[in-house]
């Protein structure tokens, strides 16, 4: 298979991978069930392990879609993908 090197959207990527790394963190925390005195604290870690750090350039995300709309699909593709794989454990 080819190898590619692509160019992404700076801040569309890191919220996506902001966005993967809670989700991955939610389905560990709710694979044996949903207790909320041991999942809340780590659903709420991992929002801001994850989430806060990813949003802090989210304001640009617009300016990265009209800048450059087929890079920034792109990305959000890419996202996709990892997200997808993350999710199944591939």
């Amino acid at each position: 298979m080819p190898e590619l090197k692509i160019h992404v959207s700076k801040e569309t990527y890191e919220l996506g991978q902001g966005l993967i790394g809670f989700a991955v963190a939610l389905k560990e925390s709710l694979e044996d069930g949903f207790q909320i005195g041991d999942d809340l604290p780590e659903i709420v870690q991992a929002s801001l392990e994850h989430l806060v750090p990813a949003l802090e350039g989210a304001g640009q995300i617009d300016d990265e879609a009209k800048d450059d709309l087929a890079q920034f699909l792109k990305t959000w593709a890419i996202v996709g993908a990892d997200l997808y794989a993350a999710i199944k454990g591939e």
